[in-house]
């Protein structure tokens, strides 16, 4: 019984739809709506000549379609690029923190080690001392 529910919940999992996809399937929806609403009237206004209907709303849905589609690629286009400019901007920050905690480690470091020169001339001293 567990079992069953782990892999319908892989499965699930699996099938999650891309974002990505929405506006390709919604564009398709809306060309195909406009040209149907198209062909209905033109089929009103003229039943006579059924191939010219056709004709006429496969050149709406074409051109929604078309235009649609120059709409999409213009603003995946802009999101990619402003998306991209963050990217490089937290590339950026990150970078300048692994050189700020470089260079904090460096100075511990050298006050370690001046610590450690100190303390080793402190013990000479103190052995001639002696």
């Amino acid at each position: 019984m567990a079992a069953t529910k782990k892999n319908a919940k892989k499965k699930k999992e699996e099938k999650k739809p891309l974002y990505s996809d929405y506006p390709i399937k919604a564009l398709f929806q809306i060309s195909i709506l406009v040209a149907s609403i198209s062909f209905v009237i033109y089929y009103i206004s003229n039943p006579n000549d059924i191939v010219g209907i056709f004709f006429k709303s496969f050149l709406i849905f074409s051109a929604v379609a078309i235009a649609g589609g120059i709409i999409l690629v213009s603003v995946f286009t802009v999101l990619g690029n402003i998306r991209e400019k963050e990217h490089l901007q937290y590339v950026e920050e990150l970078k300048q923190e692994a050189e700020r905690i470089q260079e904090e480690r460096r100075q511990r470091l050298l006050e370690i080690q001046n610590a450690q020169v100190n303390a080793s001339a402190n013990n000479e001293k103190e052995l001639s001392e002696n």
